[in-house]
């Protein structure tokens, strides 16, 4: 009857351990309540960051058709490009510069081989290229950086 009293009363423990443990741990993993602003000298508040503009997306038309370097045989890439920016100007300077924006995709896309986009990491890599190719014609016509945030593919067909 001792013995059983004495495991009763450890598991009691052991269970009030275990719960004020977790109950500390929870706490401990909570964000911290933000202290409330201070105000400035003149009375004015902080900055509060500003929140992102919506994303705007851009189609590229028509889709892009290139031949592949493969040594056994001939390629086609046709792929669909939609382009994101949180800058409303980047659809009307696209627009304007669309003919060189074309061109110097095409020019890119051109050097493209099978191996290069075989891979999920070499539809990443074109994206990352499309998206410097294009911000560099608006910057070099317009002096706008980065207008260009993400280039996405909506069709992406080799045959």
């Amino acid at each position: 009857m001792k013995n059983i009293l004495i495991i009763a009363a450890a598991q009691t423990v052991l269970i009030a351990l275990t719960v004020a443990g977790t109950w500390f741990m929870f706490l401990s993993t909570q964000p911290a309540t933000p202290a409330p602003m201070a105000e400035g000298e003149e009375g004015a508040q902080a900055k509060v960051p500003a929140k992102k503009a919506e994303p705007i997306y851009i189609s590229i038309d028509p889709s892009f058709v290139v031949n592949l370097q493969d040594k056994s045989k001939m390629r086609f890439l046709q792929m669909q490009l939609e382009v994101m920016s949180r800058n409303s100007d980047v659809k009307d300077l696209m627009d304007k510069h669309s003919t060189r924006i074309r061109n110097d995709l095409i020019l890119s896309f051109g050097a493209l081989s099978m191996d290069d986009i075989r891979q999920t990491e070499g539809k990443t890599n074109l994206q990352e290229k499309a998206r410097i190719t294009i911000n560099k014609v608006l910057a070099d016509a317009e002096g706008i950086k980065n207008g260009v945030e993400a280039v996405y593919f909506t069709k992406f067909v080799v045959q």
